[in-house]
């Protein structure tokens, strides 16, 4: 028996290519732009060599719901065959400085119920000093798998590749011993595989003026102006946003607080629709012990799905597995609030991370739906010996959409084994639980799977 998924959301395997990536007459292909670039700059001297390590493997899972549909219709089972590559590159030199990670599977559905697929994940940031304390140039590049439908399932076939690409110029100088200005200038180029209306770019120019004042903290005043145009939608959605904060950093020995305080105001072009909101950004982590920290975070603002998704690299995040809470990919600015808190601790045997969150969006578009987002990710691995350990991952969120008056509780659990049989392969037995609980008929769901898998990691 196999599934019979929408024409619009069926996938044929493509070559990881610029003319693959998706529709349209401008070149997509950014990932590999970014590392071309860096691989075609002349080095300096004392540049340091970049530091890289890759995992490669393949995994074989069994899901007996692969399609996830909905409870009281009959699931279809089928076994994936997934060929892999992961890797992370850094490097800190004094005129580049390159952190990247990404990851490249293909899918091979053994039973056809979909069609042979390639995804891929990267997170680039590259900075090149030009001239030292006066200008700099930045890239960023952020590729990774959305649901086409946020509503539904994200199953195979409601996945597209989502990118957005950053870049710009960032001029410096310096008024004084404890006084120094910024202007950034940046082009954002968003593409979606499918949502055609979330293509589109974005311009900015921002400006700081900085004030040290002590070894430690440093008080900065921002002005920034987004102007916001997107392909498909037309004026009903494109916009312009303006914002001014005042930010102070402070970094001490156990305790680190970074926070943006200010005005916010936003102006829709086609209908004339202007709004402002108080802007907050904050976060404070607090190293507990030398193993163990507790930071929370808090937001106000505007924003949009593009920018949503520029978020910094931090070379932690699990390999290979659609954890992750999906971005919303719509054409449109909100106003966003948001609370996170993180507890991380880190031992010889244990590693343990908590992240409870909370987030509430509100569109000024008034046909998109509005949603409140609550939830818990927590994680956890323990060394039963030398070379053997168990881990342990799960997703708790309840998410209402307001305007339609739907409520899904989501649920996602994962329990693996890991063996290291050498210095570079090991071996891998995970069991992975995922269901939904809808108040909307024929929107629940549970699907179970296991995946066995072996890598080779340099």
């Amino acid at each position: 028996m196999t599934a019979n998924p929408s024409s619009a959301y069926r996938r044929r395997h493509r070559p990881m290519s610029c003319a693959s990536v998706g529709p349209g007459p401008r070149p997509r292909c950014r990932p590999a732009l970014v590392l071309a670039l860096l691989a075609c700059l002349p080095l300096p001297r004392q540049a340091q060599a970049v530091d890289v390590d890759y995992e490669i493997g393949v995994a074989v899972k069994r899901q007996d719901n692969i399609a996830l549909t909905a409870s009281g219709r009959d699931p279809v089972s089928e076994t994936v065959v997934s060929p892999r590559a992961y890797f992370e590159a850094t490097q800190d030199g004094p005129r580049i400085r390159f952190k990247a990670q990404g990851a490249l599977e293909y899918y091979d559905y053994l039973d056809d119920t979909f069609s042979d697929e390639t995804r891929a994940r990267f997170n680039g940031q590259l900075d090149i000093t030009a001239i030292p304390d006066r200008l700099d140039f930045v890239f960023r590049d952020y590729l990774s798998q959305q649901p086409v439908d946020r509503l539904a399932a994200y199953a195979p076939d409601n996945t597209q590749q989502i990118n957005v690409f950053v870049a710009g110029p960032t001029l410096k100088a310096r008024f004084g011993p404890a006084m120094r200005g910024q202007l950034d200038l940046r082009y954002a180029d968003n593409h979606a595989e499918e949502t055609e209306s979330f293509n589109g770019n974005r311009y900015s120019i921002a400006g700081r003026l900085v004030r040290d004042l002590d070894p430690n903290r440093e008080l900065s005043l921002n002005l920034a102006v987004v102007e916001a145009d997107f392909d498909q939608a037309g004026d009903r959605r494109d916009y312009r946003r303006e914002d001014g904060f005042l930010n102070l950093t402070s970094r001490h020995a156990h305790l680190d607080t970074d926070i943006d305080l200010g005005h916010s105001r936003v102006e829709l072009d086609g209908s004339g629709r202007k709004d402002s909101t108080l802007l907050l950004r904050a976060s404070v982590d607090w190293n507990l012990s030398a193993r163990s920290l507790l930071g929370i975070s808090a937001r106000q603002q505007f924003t949009d799905s593009g920018e949503d998704m520029t978020r910094p690299l931090e070379l932690e995040q699990i390999r290979f597995n659609d954890f992750n809470v999906p971005y919303l990919v719509e054409p449109s600015v909100f106003k966003e609030r948001q609370v996170r808190v993180r507890y991380r601790y880190r031992g010889e045997r244990l590693t343990l991370q908590a992240v409870p969150y909370g987030r509430r969006v509100r569109y000024l578009d008034s046909t998109l739906e509005d949603e409140n987002r609550r939830g818990i990710i927590v994680s956890a691995s323990y060394r039963l010996r030398p070379r053997l350990t168990a881990s342990f991952y799960a997703l708790r969120e309840n998410r209402e959409f307001v305007d339609i008056d739907r409520e899904d509780r989501d649920l996602t659990y994962s329990v693996g084994l890991a063996n290291r049989f050498t210095r570079h392969w090991t071996g891998r037995i995970d069991f992975l639980h995922q269901e939904r609980d809808s108040n909307i008929a024929r929107r629940s769901f549970d699907s179970n799977s296991v995946l066995v898998s072996v890598s080779y990691r340099r």
